[in-house]
């Protein structure tokens, strides 16, 4: 069941936004457009708001456009406790949300952890998916044998293993009012003081830095038993296929993996570059 609440406007658009409750979580999520849904899967750490710059190009498009806020994440609940941030219970959170929609498919867009995420949802439910997007995350087959063969990769996910570690992560992440945080997000998706703003009071928000953390790719790739369902999809699916002008696939070498993606999937070059052409991938 959804409950609207507000709106909200974003440069070219009107957003609704409402909360959903799916797999036992009351889901917060930003809304836009009417007709086929099309769900943004979101990374760390940001929130719904991460998307805010590819929602009005999609709901012109004609497309019904909703972005939530992922569990443990901004005004989403946080359930206390590290397997409630286990990779099925992630999955299974996309699948009842798009059904607590009123949906029965979906096309699915998802950045980073996000990107992970949808891999699986896409792997373990393919009927829910109509088309497949990734942005920066790479095919969980692939992502696993780089960390095994110890490459450059496992040391650039070194990271995930620190968010492991109890209290500390949280103390360096706030430290100096959240300064290692800022660093990163000046960088990417909050360049404008007011941006900068609403990521700070979402990554304030009590608990907000510890539920989150918690689902990582090092835990996933290394411990979950979500493993064995990659090992051998290496093929791109059908409802996947290369993106249109604006966008590369295939063989494009994402910045942070460390590897070539082959035949694994799609990936943007960037989420704020032009979504003119991306629309019609989801037809």
């Amino acid at each position: 069941m959804t409950h609207p609440e507000k709106s909200e406007s974003t440069p070219g658009l009107r957003l609704r936004q409402g909360f959903a409750t799916a797999n036992g979580v009351r889901f917060h999520y930003a809304e836009a457009g009417h007709g086929p849904l099309v769900l943004l899967l979101h990374g760390f750490p940001e929130f719904w708001y991460g998307w805010r710059r590819q929602m009005p190009a999609l709901a012109k498009a004609g497309f019904r456009v909703v972005a939530p806020d992922l569990r443990g994440y901004n005004l989403t609940e946080r359930p206390a406790g590290v397997p409630q941030y286990r990779l099925p219970l992630l999955v299974e959170d996309v699948v009842q949300l798009i059904t607590a929609l009123g949906e029965t498919s979906a096309g699915l867009v998802g950045h980073d952890w996000g990107g992970m995420i949808a891999w699986y949802v896409a792997m373990h439910h393919p009927r829910l998916v109509r088309r497949l997007a990734i942005l920066n995350a790479p095919h969980p087959a692939a992502y696993r044998r780089e960390l095994r063969r110890f490459s450059s990769q496992a040391w650039r996910s070194a990271y995930a293993a620190f968010f492991q570690l109890p209290l500390l992560p949280e103390r360096l992440l706030r430290a100096r009012g959240f300064a290692l945080l800022r660093r990163a997000l000046r960088g990417g998706p909050a360049r404008d003081p007011e941006d900068m703003k609403r990521y700070i009071d979402a990554l304030a928000r009590p608990g907000a830095l510890t539920a989150p953390p918690c689902a990582t790719p090092i835990r996933i790739a290394c411990g979950s038993s979500f493993r064995r369902s990659c090992s051998g999809a290496s093929a791109t699916p059908s409802w996947c296929r290369p993106l249109p002008t604006g966008f590369t696939s295939g063989s494009r070498i994402s910045r942070w993996s460390g590897y070539r993606m082959q035949r694994t999937g799609c990936i943007m070059r960037s989420r704020t570059a032009s979504m003119r052409g991306f629309a019609p991938f989801f037809k």
